[in-house]
């Protein structure tokens, strides 16, 4: 295709600074102007075309490629769970090509006020807050740092499910880090 374009670069610089001498070559001049102009929209045509070309195979190409990348990186999470479930502290794991890592987020508190105001004023007095009597819920949370959860219920150290207390555990994320491209 380059080729193609190079032959039309080779054109006839003959004419310039001439002007015709009479309706003869003027009229020969238009006749040129207007096969100038044919190859001009010929040379466009035929880069839109090899232009359209190109996009659809790009676009096939990368299609594949998109493919292939998300099996690869489901597999991959695969595996990191699998290393996970055996070893809950590896959510990282090196290797010479690039980083897995893992992400977990923190456990979501989510609150019925009315219910777990009510139980936190009766068994949680550091977490009071006066004027009005309301419960400052970072207090009553680190009050409750050495409670366990279990089913998203928060039990407390004596045993007692808090009411009032749900908790959502965040989805694991995972992301492949290759060469510090994807950081």
């Amino acid at each position: 295709m380059i080729n193609v374009f190079d032959e039309a670069l080779a054109g006839d610089d003959a004419k310039q600074g001439e002007v015709p001498l009479d309706l003869d070559q003027a009229t020969q001049w238009v006749a040129q102007v207007k096969d100038i102009r044919d190859r001009k929209a010929e040379y466009q045509a035929a880069h839109t075309a090899a232009t359209k070309r190109l996009n659809a195979k790009l676009a096939e190409v990368c299609s594949s490629l998109d493919t292939q990348e998300e099996w690869m990186t489901d597999a991959l999470e695969m595996y990191h769970r699998t290393v996970l479930a055996n070893d809950d502290t590896r959510v990282t794991i090196q290797t010479p090509a690039g980083v897995l890592k893992s992400n977990a987020g923190q456990n979501k508190w989510v609150y019925d006020d009315q219910t777990f105001e009510a139980w936190a004023m009766e068994n949680i007095p550091s977490a009071v807050t006066p004027h009005p009597d309301t419960i400052n819920k970072t207090k009553a949370k680190s009050a409750l740092k050495d409670a366990t959860i279990s089913d998203g219920v928060v039990i407390t150290k004596d045993g007692v499910k808090v009411p009032g207390i749900t908790i959502t555990k965040p989805e694991r994320t995972f992301k492949i880090i290759t060469d510090g491209m994807d950081e």
